[in-house]
């Protein structure tokens, strides 16, 4: 994306075209539509602006529309110079609690370019007036002149590129894996996660629905908006979280330092597990919960009134007896449920996310693509593969190994078994690296696995799990298996080349 003059944008007027001129100076191939409202706002603080003195040059070098990849936190404008910040938000009409707000977040996107000084702007076109956050997290008016000086102290500004300066891992917090910033509160829901929240939170207490289910494909962010909701369930009664899978650091963190909350494993609901000290009940990778310890605990609940949170993700099964219990279904067939279903990807990289989806199924394969955060590597025997493992763990790689058998050898357990499929639910990781040996093969398009050696065990369950754990970057290696890397690499080399 390319920074633009917005006087120049702005002597531009008609809605119907006003998109594509747009795109035309920015080389920004954002879809979003601007309507009349906002191209108008836009004028009418760069007339305001030249009426006090300011000379069109003085508007050059502004990202309009910048909108941070996979967050979709946009801003209306920003300039980065060397030692200055300037972030100005329009609005046709304007609600100052609702302002400061978003100013505020605007500087928690920002705060990691915190070597700058920096100023957070509001414009109320409707009144024609300009407002300033102040360090107290106020709305303090300043005029004209004031705006134009700030203008005036920006220097060597950013002119293009500014996606380098925006990094996912600086937004997204995982509770699991940077515990200590989601107990502090450093992160801020998308509005779909808010939306569900809200709506739990007005009819947890006394609604008609006793249960609530958060369903949704990886990447979405079930997990946050779990914890989200459980810290906020603790000001109000104690609250109980049970994870089906292996309780990591972060879990531990989190019931060791939230007040009222407490994370059993999903291993507790093999004996009599007493759920009357809790007022809520979450259960967390609900996908994953035995038949039997369901019905169980669902009867507990329902004599006691309880109300209760199942998050889940009908696809990240490992197992043939998880997959048989179908979980998802039965959680469907209670009464009094309310459902919500994440949609928008926030934690995986499109690009990621569409690499993952051809892998599984060549039919999903998107050539748009030309998948520079995947790297294919190969190696013939073990001791090779080991290496390639080693190397790419001092860049900052996390190996996940697929989850072994107790009782049998195979190829996995010549490797690195600390950190497994089972292990990682779940939990995120910036890069990581997993392996496809002799165990994978493509039939009719369909990336498939021989026989694992625990029988309950499905080995392309586990590398689903494995792959979809990652954020920004994702290298696969493929041990002695030519025909799987064969089709890997042609999936990540040819791209639909776009005539002009």
């Amino acid at each position: 994306m390319k920074a633009l003059n917005l006087y120049i944008l702005s002597r531009y007027t008609d809605v119907g075209s006003y998109t594509e001129y747009y795109r035309a100076m920015s080389e920004s191939e954002k879809a979003k539509g601007y309507h009349k409202e906002e191209i108008d706002s836009l004028r009418c603080l760069v007339d305001k602006l030249l009426a006090a003195g300011a000379e069109p040059k003085l508007f050059e070098h502004y990202f309009y529309g910048y909108e941070i990849p996979q967050i979709g936190k946009e801003f209306d404008i920003l300039k980065i110079g060397e030692d200055f910040l300037l972030n100005i938000e329009l609005k046709s009409y304007m609600e100052p609690e609702k302002a400061k707000e978003q100013l505020i977040k605007n500087q928690f996107y920002l705060r990691h370019l915190s070597d700058r000084e920096q100023s957070f702007v509001t414009f109320d076109a409707q009144n024609g007036k300009i407002f300033e956050l102040t360090d107290e997290q106020t709305l303090c008016p300043i005029s004209e002149a004031d705006l134009i000086a700030r203008m005036e102290r920006i220097t060597d500004a950013c002119e293009e590129g500014i996606e380098k300066l925006f990094s996912v891992s600086q937004y997204l917090v995982s509770p699991l894996n940077t515990a200590d910033r989601f107990l502090r509160g450093e992160y801020f829901l998308s509005l779909q996660q808010q939306e569900i929240k809200e709506a739990i939170l007005r009819n947890i207490d006394g609604g008609t629905e006793r249960y609530y289910a958060i369903s949704g494909a990886a990447g979405t962010g079930k997990t946050l908006l779990l914890y989200d909701i459980a810290k906020t369930l603790a000001e109000r009664g104690k609250v109980c979280v049970i994870h089906c899978g292996y309780l990591s650091d972060g879990h531990n963190i989190i019931s060791d330092h939230c007040v009222n909350i407490e994370i059993f494993p999903a291993l507790c609901l093999k004996g009599s597990f007493e759920t009357s000290g809790f007022r809520y009940i979450m259960i967390d990778e609900a996908q994953r919960i035995r038949k039997g310890q369901f019905e169980r605990l669902t009867q507990q609940l329902k004599a006691q009134a309880k109300p209760v949170i199942f998050s889940f993700d009908p696809k990240q099964t490992l197992s043939r007896s998880e997959a048989d219990s179908d979980i998802p279904d039965m959680i469907a067939a209670l009464d009094g449920l309310k459902r919500f279903d994440l949609t928008g990807k926030i934690r995986t990289n499109p690009e990621l996310a569409a690499f993952i989806a051809g892998m599984g199924n060549a039919e999903k394969i998107d050539r748009k693509y030309s998948y520079r955060n995947v790297d294919l590597l190969y190696a013939n025997e073990v001791e090779e593969a080991q290496n390639i493992i080693e190397l790419y763990q001092e860049r900052g790689y996390q190996f996940i190994n697929h989850t072994p058998s107790l009782f049998a050898d195979a190829t996995m357990n010549k490797f690195d078994m600390s950190v497994f499929a089972h292990k990682v639910i779940g939990q995120e990781f910036d890069n990581v690296i997993v392996m496809i040996d002799e165990n994978f093969y493509y039939e009719d398009g369909l990336l498939k696995s021989k026989a694992h050696p625990n029988w309950n065990y499905l080995y392309h369950q586990m590398l689903f799990q494995e792959v979809t754990r990652v954020r920004e970057k994702l290298a696969i290696i493929v041990l002695g298996n030519p025909e799987v890397f064969s089709r890997l690499l042609e999936m990540k080399t040819t791209r639909t080349v776009k005539e002009d």
